[in-house]
């Protein structure tokens, strides 16, 4: 049927229906079965595919009585059939399977290790991970090899579903010499750590932290942020604050986020060392970047006011970068203890500084405004215009740089 239809694609000849019928034939349906489980067995070789699909359903419905349909129903994955509104003929196929249960494990086993078609190992391998069969582990793991990275996601994510059973095999492939391996089971442990909370397959990402290659430990730095919310170990906090200086920007990144998600007060000065690397920005596949200054800002803003007082120090750090995020941080967390520092960070010889100083103030808002004011004695040159621009904002008054008017205007709102 394939071949027909490719060699009708080819001619330019309309198809207007397509009928993917199992290769089994009909008479090797078994004899002695219920009528109801008979008729939709034979009803899988209707040439409407709605009505393939609703065969398909029923069977799944009947669960383990329909045991002996899983031969058909594994051909059935390769079912290229549209349903209306959406939906596929073999993702039906592969609901049924896994609703079948234990019956479907070693067919979706041989599917795996033997179909030629991608798409058709891909639903075998979502369908195993689905089963959380331990039998289906060493074949999935197996499958790992030689294959592109779409499948092996398949692959990984199966593996997490079936989850502890799992850990033993995958953590032996993080010794593997093929860094595509280890990069498999790393995904497939921070599945592992994320959706079933488990601290031992989280211990292991933090070894592929460590890994010589640059893919291995993105895997590992994005399984560790996802579980940054519970997993705040201080081996885990201690390995992210060393992978914060990795090379590579996006491991930096993701170790930056899971640092400001654990609030832990020893990451605050590796953090504010961080900001040191604005412009080390990486593209990752071509659509996200990673910028660890960025990351590092957000991650300080996270931890608040118990980075405060390291904060407004930072702000006399010989590193500009380090100084301008300073600033920033310290006007997102809104701390009043930075406002007299801040005032005198807008003469800052950076202008990245002085408008990140500007900028905070502006979002501290109203507790800003005297002492603005009375730093408008002596502020000379841009920082005059900055202070000008800074009280405006904040009050929604335009007396310019006359200090005289701005500090009438004070009294007269406060008196």
């Amino acid at each position: 049927m394939k071949n027909i239809i490719a060699i009708c694609a080819a001619c330019g000849i309309g198809i207007l229906a397509v009928s993917a019928q199992p290769i089994l034939p009909k008479n090797k349906i078994p004899f002695g079965i219920g009528p109801g489980i008979r008729q939709n067995i034979e009803n899988l070789y209707q040439e409407s595919a709605e009505a393939r699909a609703a065969a398909i359903i029923k069977l799944g419905d009947m669960k383990e009585k329909a045991a002996v349909a899983v031969p058909f129903l594994v051909e059935m994955l390769s079912d290229s059939g549209s349903l209306k509104p959406y939906g596929m003929v073999s993702t039906k196929a592969a609901e049924a399977l896994v609703k079948i249960g234990a019956p479907s494990v070693e067919p979706l086993i041989g599917v795996l290790k033997n179909s030629r078609e991608r798409v058709v190992r891909s639903a075998a391998a979502s369908a195993l991970g689905q089963l959380h069969d331990a039998r289906a582990i060493e074949p999935l793991i197996e499958s790992f090899r030689g294959e592109d990275s779409l499948f092996r996601l398949y692959v990984a994510e199966a593996l997490g579903q079936i989850g502890k059973p799992a850990i033993g095999s995958l953590s032996v492939l993080l010794e593997n010499r093929n860094e595509i391996m280890r990069e498999a089971a790393t995904v497939s442990l921070g599945q592992i750590a994320m959706f079933k909370r488990d601290t031992r397959a989280a211990e292991y990402l933090l070894i592929s932290l460590r890994d010589d290659d640059v893919a291995v430990r993105r895997q590992a730095a994005v399984a560790l942020y996802n579980i940054s919310g519970w997993y705040k170990m201080p081996a885990a906090i201690d390995a992210a604050i060393v992978a914060l200086e990795d090379a590579d920007a996006e491991v930096a990144s993701y170790c930056a986020l899971s640092l400001g998600a654990s609030g832990a007060y020893q990451a605050i000065n590796p953090l504010i060392k961080a900001l040191g690397r604005k412009g080390n920005v990486e593209s990752a596949q071509g659509f996200m970047n990673f910028d660890v200054y960025e990351n590092a800002v957000n991650a300080l803003t996270k931890i608040g006011k118990p980075a405060a007082s390291v904060l407004r120090d930072a702000l006399h750090d010989r590193d500009r970068y380090t100084r301008q995020g300073a600033a920033t941080v310290l006007g997102r967390i809104k701390d009043l203890y930075a406002i007299e520092p801040l005032i005198g960070a807008l003469g800052d010889t950076e202008e990245g500084v002085r408008l990140a100083s500007r900028d905070a103030l502006i979002t501290i808002g109203v507790p800003a405004t005297w002492p603005i004011i009375v730093a408008f004695r002596s502020a000379e040159g841009p920082a005059q215009q900055l202070i000008a621009g800074i009280l405006t904002k904040i009050t929604g008054e335009n007396l310019g740089l006359d200090q005289a008017k701005w500090y009438d205007w004070y009294q007269r709102r406060n008196n």
